[in-house]
């Protein structure tokens, strides 16, 4: 995503409107279901933080999270993880921004936390958005141990290079 960075306005919708969600959920599930050889995998080898952020370039100059995980579950409080509000309701995840669009064109690598299963992936579609209007999305969907699943959501068109299974 490419925002103009820095934290903006705090967003009031769901980055994947929830139709989206819910059509990408059934397709990773139904792949699981066809292929039950794969799942569940072994956990990871150590609980805890990420060993690293996800994506190539400098925190607060080239990146600029936002939209952290919403750690309020009382609806419709929302908290992320400093106590403020840089979150929406129910969002489970971190979302990520670069600076400008140059940044994206260029091309920004994004790394997998973990290994996992590719469940579903998506590409093909325009990227360089200025606002969540809900029009379809770049994505990997990765199933980790258990029912762990990372999004990489709002990737640059043409640059998913993993497939399903």
């Amino acid at each position: 995503m490419a925002s103009g960075g820095g934290l903006g306005p705090i967003q009031e919708a769901p980055c994947i409107p929830p139709a989206e969600e819910f059509r990408i959920r059934e397709s990773a599930s139904s792949y699981l279901l066809q292929h039950p050889q794969l799942s569940p995998l072994p956990p990871p080898a150590a609980a805890g933080r990420y060993p690293f952020y996800p994506q190539a370039g400098k925190l607060w100059e080239d990146l600029f999270p936002n939209n952290f995980v919403d750690l309020n579950p009382s609806a419709p409080g929302i908290m992320d993880y400093r106590g403020t509000a840089y979150t929406y309701d129910g969002h489970r995840g971190l979302d990520s921004d670069l600076c400008t669009f140059t940044e994206q064109s260029v091309g920004v690598p994004v790394f997998a936390f973990l290994d996992g299963l590719v469940t579903n992936a998506h590409d093909g579609e325009f990227d360089m958005q200025t606002s969540q209007s809900g029009a379809p999305a770049n994505y990997v969907v990765l199933r980790h141990a258990g029912t762990h699943d990372t999004w990489y959501y709002h990737l640059k068109k043409n640059s998913v290079a993993v497939t399903v299974g």
